[in-house]
């Protein structure tokens, strides 16, 4: 009975050792990218800043569009920097949602960028009279 049992035992481990040698145990690549970016917008002004760190050998193009997809403005950052910035001034745009597309040709990243400038107000005029 006991060799019964652990010849049991044995077949039953080579059995899930081999099913789990049977599984695929592949990892799904990833696209990785050549850089890393950051928008936000510069305080007290209608600008957008864009910085990028990115590969020595890598090629990166960063678009401003509008909401209807047109390419308002297009930078592209060479090979041989590994870090940039660049300024978008948004000063002669309408108020709305905009679009800043970096890419390196393989990976894309899209980050929005509200624009609402807020209408200049009347101060309410106060007149005190003395008697």
């Amino acid at each position: 009975m006991k060799t019964l049992f652990a010849s049991a035992l044995i077949a039953l481990t080579l059995g899930s050792l081999s099913a789990s040698f049977a599984t695929d145990n592949k990892e799904v690549a990833e696209a990785k990218t050549t850089y890393r970016s950051v928008v936000y917008p510069v305080i007290n002004s209608t600008k957008v800043r864009v910085n990028v760190i990115k590969d020595k050998s890598a090629r990166i193009k960063i678009s401003l569009k509008n909401e209807a997809g047109e390419t308002l403005a297009v930078e592209q950052l060479g090979k041989g920097h590994e870090s940039s910035a660049i300024r978008f001034d948004m000063n002669q745009l309408e108020d709305g949602i905009y679009q800043v597309v970096i890419s390196d040709g393989t990976t894309q990243q899209v980050k929005e960028v509200k624009l609402q400038t807020s209408a200049p107000t009347v101060a309410t005029e106060r007149q005190i009279a003395m008697n």
